[in-house]
C-alpha cells in the first residue's frame, strides 16, 4: 500500500509544477523504487534455477489458456490472414471499409 500512497500524494505536486506528460514517467519510477520488494531486496540477484517440478505445475496450467488464445486469434483473424493472401491492397481496402460499415450499427447498442 505504500507505493500507491505515495504516488497518489505525490501526483499533484508533481502535475502541478512540471504540467507535462514527465509526471507519469516519474510517479511510474518513483512507484517501482519504493516498492517494498525492491526496498528489502538487500541487493540479491535474481538467478533462473531449474525445477522440473515447478514446470510441469506451469505448463499444466498454463498450456489450456495457450490454446485456447491461438484458437482465439485463428478464430478472430483468420479471414484476414486468408483474405490477405488473396487480394491486393486497394481490394482489402474495400473489404475493411466494407466490414467496418456493417460492424458499426452493432457496436453502437
Amino acid at each position: 500500500m505504500v507505493p500507491q500512497l505515495l504516488t497518489t500524494v505525490a501526483a499533484w505536486p508533481l502535475a502541478a509544477y512540471l504540467r507535462d506528460f514527465r509526471v507519469l514517467l516519474y510517479l511510474l519510477v518513483g512507484k517501482g523504487c519504493s516498492a517494498p520488494s525492491f526496498a528489502c531486496s538487500r541487493g540479491r540477484a535474481f538467478r533462473l534455477r531449474r525445477r522440473p517440478d515447478y514446470l510441469k505445475q506451469i505448463c499444466s496450467y498454463t498450456l489450456p489458456l495457450l490454446v485456447s488464445s491461438l484458437m482465439m486469434v485463428a478464430i478472430l483473424q483468420g479471414d484476414r490472414l486468408l483474405i490477405a493472401g488473396a487480394y491486393t491492397l486497394s481490394q482489402l481496402g474495400e473489404y475493411a471499409v466494407a466490414a467496418m460499415l456493417v460492424t458499426a450499427p452493432n457496436s453502437l447498442r
